[in-house]
This record gives C-alpha cells, structure tokens and sequence, in this order.
C-alpha cells in the first residue's frame, strides 16, 4: 500500500551553519553513495523521522533554505523551540555525520511559471522565502522581498540577502525591524499591494502575521489566486485564503467519533473544516506535521460513514478503498463517522 511505499531517503548531516543561537542550517546529503543529490524545488520542505526517545515516533517538517538553481547541497533551517522535541534533536545531537530518514522533498509553496515576485516573511518564515527569492533572482524575474524581524541582529540570513541586494538590481530588500519601527500593518501592505499589482505573492511567517498580509493584498484588489502562504501547523484564519482554524458554523455539521490511543472523543465537525483543525480546536492531540496533504503524518482511518479529502497525492486507491484518509485534507460527508489513528 502506498502509505508504506511513499519514497524516503536516508540522508546525512554534511555541515551545521549558526545563523544565529536558535537558528541553525543543517546542510544534507545522500546517505546512499549511489546517489548524489537530492531533487527539489525553491520554497519545499523535508518531513524527518526523527530518533527521539518518545512513545510515539516523532516527525517533524522543516523548510528548505536552499535553491537548487544557486546552490550545490540541500539545506533546512531550523529554529530551536522552548521544549521542542524535534529542534531539541536537530541543536542537541545532530552533528555532520548524523543520518536520519525523511520523506523526499514536498510542498506546493513554489514559484509560478512567469511575472514578478513579492515575498513577505517574519522572523524564521524566512526560511523558504529565501530560497524562492534566490529562485526568482536566478530566473531574471524582478522581487520585492518584506522582512520583518525583531532586530537587525536576529534576520536569519541579513548579510547574504544584502549580497544578493548588491548583485541583483531587481532585488528590493526592506527589512523592518518591529522593535524600533513597530510591526508592519494593514495600511502599509496595502499600499505595497498596490505598487506591486499584477504579481504573485508568497507569505511565510506567524499566523497573525500571514493573517495581516493576505487580508491587506485582498483588501488592495489581489486576486486569491495570486497570493501562496507557507504554514506548518494550524494555518491563519484570513477572510478569504487559509482555512479555519476553529470550528465556525457552517451549512451543516457531523458528529465524529474519534479513536486515539484506545480512547473515542465525540466532537462537532462542520463540513467546510477538515478533521485536523476540529481536533486542534477541542484540544485532541493526534499526529501531524506538513498539513498539506504531503507527509502521511496524520493519516488516519475511516470506519464508518462517507468522507472526502480536498488534496490527496500520497494515498493510492488500495488505501483510499481500506478506508484510510489524511486528517488535514478530510471532510464529512455523512451527518455520523467514525475516525480511528490507531488502526
């Protein structure tokens, strides 16, 4: 079945950068020596499965830095969180020669064909809007990049994006420190939108942030259909792009019976809200990680009544007809279902 047949790679630690002391890139390569590089795209992520001593097998994404256009490895950046498991690995053990195993390159947070290209990101949201900027610089397109920061000295790649700025004219860089300048509102990015009509937009950063941003490109006359956001985790709640990150009302809404760890949770879940986000909301712990239909981290089962998944890329027809289904992408189509994580 494809859930155990999705490609992984064995991969080793080549180099660890400190970009500053919580953010460091890892730069990785084949384990196996009859490969020699790593496909990708600007602007995707690799899902690890990492060896952390836990009851449950810790997975977690990370963006990639990189450009496979201007650099010769693949690079993730990871910023070390306050009891993270997985950064704690990644700052704790992880050094060069270190192999771990991880799902090939995913995501959709990738550049469009043609026209120009403007970037948001906030502090470690950063990460692929680095490398799509270093994509779309290589391709002669002109970018406008935002980043806002706390401080100067905390922009995660502030000296080689002023490089970039000095080689390539149709780089313009504004890097807004929130601590001396106050956080970017609505107004400014309206008006950003308005300079910059006709391109497409990618946003990467804290839900509030993401949330600001794409409500200002719409609020400027920028078609949804312009505008990619880049979010691991519950997504921002935007009038018009993101999905929901509670249960709202909606035109109709099932009870779902929920097994996890051999206990049922009953709860409401409106049609319009994929199953991840309702669990999210009632404080129900399950595992996920890319939340875009792409790692099979949150692939669960369903046992009873009719569902449908918005995305679906990783699961074959086997799986779909044993009942198996990708929380972040499912939806009920039945007033009663039953969804189980531990067949």
């Amino acid at each position: 079945m494809s859930r155990e047949h999705v490609p992984t790679v064995e991969v080793r630690i080549k180099q660890v950068r400190v970009e500053n002391p919580d953010v460091r890139t890892f730069v990785l390569e084949p384990a196996d020596p009859r490969e020699t590089t790593l496909p990708y795209r600007a602007g995707q992520f690799l899902t690890f499965f990492l060896p952390v001593e836990s009851e449950k097998q810790v997975v977690r994404t990370y963006s990639v830095s990189t450009c496979p256009v201007t650099d010769d490895d693949l690079a993730v950046t990871v910023k070390r969180e306050r009891g993270g498991k997985g950064s704690g690995w990644f700052f704790d053990v992880a050094e060069p020669g270190t192999t771990l195993r991880a799902y090939r390159p995913a995501g959709d947070f990738t550049l469009t064909d043609s026209g120009d290209v403007v970037l948001f990101a906030a502090g470690v949201g950063i990460t692929p809007v680095y490398s799509l900027c270093k994509n779309a610089l290589a391709a002669g397109r002109s970018t406008y990049l935002h980043y806002s920061v706390s401080r100067r000295d905390d922009a995660v790649f502030a000296d080689r994006l002023e490089q970039l700025r000095s080689r390539h004219e149709r780089l313009a860089l504004d890097v807004r420190e929130t601590k001396v300048e106050g956080r970017l509102d609505r107004e400014a990015v309206r008006t950003i939108g308005r300079r910059h009509a006709g391109a497409t937009a990618y946003v990467c950063g804290p839900s509030e942030y993401t949330t600001l941003v794409v409500d200002g490109l719409l609020d400027a006359g920028w078609p949804v259909a312009a505008i990619k956001t880049e979010s691991f985790g519950p997504p921002p709640e935007t009038r018009s792009v993101a999905e929901p990150t509670a249960v709202a009302a909606s035109k109709a809404v099932a009870t779902a019976v929920v097994r996890v760890d051999g206990q049922d949770n009953t709860v409401s879940w409106p049609e319009d809200t994929p199953l991840i986000h309702v669990l999210d909301a009632a404080g129900i712990d399950v595992p996920s990680s890319c939340r875009q239909g792409e790692c099979l981290t949150c692939e669960c089962r369903v046992l009873k009544g009719r569902t449908t998944m918005r995305k679906n890329n990783v699961l074959d027809e086997d799986d779909l007809e044993a009942g198996y289904a990708l929380a972040c992408q499912l939806l009920p189509k039945e007033s009663e279902v039953v969804v189980s994580f531990d067949e």
